[in-house]
């Protein structure tokens, strides 16, 4: 046989192996949102953008109208995941990168499985408490018992309010470091302000990349009143954080003509969820800030764009935590001064 008709089959080959795997997946979403939608009575959003770890966002239905209250879904289907079993449930495991993302959430996150064949759905929650060092990587166990249905509801909402009620104050979100994560926790009653966040972050022999946005991430999840962003330019995943973070906090981001186009196209999605979130344009916007509480200033060299991607060792940029008063008066009244001259743009959730 040619080469040529060799490297053909094998494309052809890698092409239906892709397009089952697609198929297998779409089966997947469409029984977690069948059960969502028909048996608890509640909103399921398959997220249309790029997937870097949460496939769908569950909004609990209360007598008929949403209550904002928003569970983070990952789902994953096919035979391969109920084939390791501990005696209690299903084992599913991950990478660090994944166990990183999950538990550094804005939402508290499920992980849902999905037999192709039978149909069924199994659930479990990704928390400080569920996840496991394995030594090599990560896992959960999912119990036998917790199938996706109608009686799944209280305990779903019982403990996602564990998980916002535990991670409230918690100085870690975005890593999970279990040789002295309690230790840490038990000091977080005094709230995030009082912990040196790069000091925090350094014991996890984080690599440079990720110690860059791990602070700066962690301030944002833990915020208590609002959140003001200058940012010249702005992707969809870093607007869709925006859009989480609304739900807890009062958000407002100004940016630069230039991204009015991705905002305004991102916010037509009827899948959209956001609550306290106001976005205003320029077109001489370069300043990249976060300011949070008006107590904690972030100013990065950094775009916002790509924000979760994981960076190569040589990535090169600078995030600095500031917190001395005057320097944040000024940081404030400039971004008063910008939002007065910008535009607002108009959102439509």
């Amino acid at each position: 046989m040619a080469q040529d008709d060799k490297m053909d089959m094998t494309m052809e080959k890698s092409k239906n192996d892709r397009a089952r795997s697609d198929q297998t997946s779409r089966i997947g979403v469409f029984k977690v949102g069948q059960i969502v939608f028909s048996e608890l009575g509640w909103i399921f959003r398959e997220q249309s953008t790029s997937d870097y770890g949460i496939d769908a966002h569950f909004e609990e239905v209360d007598e008929g109208e949403p209550t904002g209250q928003l569970i983070a879904v990952q789902i994953k289907t096919g035979d391969s995941y109920f084939t390791e079993t501990d005696g209690t449930g299903y084992v599913f495991r991950f990478s660090t990168w994944h166990k990183q993302y999950w538990l550094g959430h804005s939402l508290p996150t499920i992980v849902t499985l999905v037999h192709p064949t039978n149909e069924l759905v199994f659930w479990q929650h990704i928390n400080q408490s569920t996840v496991l060092d394995t030594g090599k990587g990560w896992k959960v166990v999912v119990p036998f018992t917790n199938r996706l249905t109608i009686d799944s509801r209280n305990q779903l909402l019982q403990r996602a309010e564990e998980t916002v009620v535990n991670n409230s104050d918690s100085v870690i979100v975005g890593h999970n470091f279990p040789s002295w994560t309690t230790d840490v926790q038990d000091a977080s009653v005094h709230s995030y302000l009082e912990i040196d966040q790069r000091e925090l972050f350094s014991k996890a022999s984080l690599d440079e990349p990720e110690l860059l946005i791990a602070p700066m991430l962690n301030c944002m999840r833990n915020a208590k009143h609002c959140i003001h962003i200058c940012a010249p330019f702005v992707d969809e995943d870093f607007i869709e954080l925006l859009c989480l973070l609304s739900q807890f906090v009062a958000v407002k981001l100004i940016t630069n003509d230039t991204s009015k186009a991705v905002i305004e196209s991102y916010f037509k999605s009827p899948k959209v969820n956001s609550k306290d979130i106001e976005m205003r344009s320029g077109s001489d916007m370069h300043i990249k800030s976060i300011v949070i509480d008006n107590v904690v200033l972030f100013e990065t060299s950094m775009t916002f764009v790509n924000i979760f991607a994981r960076r190569s060792s040589d990535y090169h940029e600078f995030t600095y935590e500031i917190r001395e008063s005057e320097v944040l008066k000024k940081y404030i009244e400039s971004f008063d001064r910008l939002w007065t001259a910008s535009r607002r743009l108009q959102l439509q959730s």
